[in-house]
């Protein structure tokens, strides 16, 4: 959770830009509001860095649609070839309110670490272990 006076300085930079980057509960998210009337806006954070790969057990895993539970908002998962990453995206409605806002940040967050371990594990899975004599 984040502290009264963060989440005023969030919502205060969130009502004069259009892009804000936030460190919630260890998880980078970039917060991008595209449309002011109606309050859309974009969230991403990367949940899986593959160095200069990324193993055929972390693709699976975005292409199929796997279920996390206790994950109440529509996210997605992208892949970033040019960086080697997995993206966790949020499109969608994010009211200024201190409270609500803090709350969709709060279950993003859970989110991207639930895939974050996820992934990891996917990886670990593809090791390839090689016995030396």
């Amino acid at each position: 959770m984040l502290a009264e006076k963060e989440l005023r300085k969030i919502v205060r930079e969130l009502s004069h830009e259009n892009l804000v980057k936030v460190d919630f509960e260890g998880v980078e998210v970039l917060i991008n509001r595209f449309d002011l009337i109606s309050g859309k806006a974009a969230l991403s954070a990367c949940v899986y860095f593959g160095g200069n790969f990324i193993p055929q057990s972390v693709r699976q895993s975005v292409i199929q649609k796997v279920l996390i539970k206790g994950d109440h908002i529509n996210t997605s998962l992208s892949l970033n070839e040019e960086e080697f990453t997995v993206l966790l995206n949020y499109v969608g409605t994010c009211s200024l309110e201190e409270i609500a806002l803090n709350h969709l940040l709060e279950e993003f967050c859970w989110i991207a670490n639930e895939w974050r371990l996820f992934l990891d594990e996917q990886d670990r899975n593809d090791l390839v272990y090689v016995r030396v004599r």
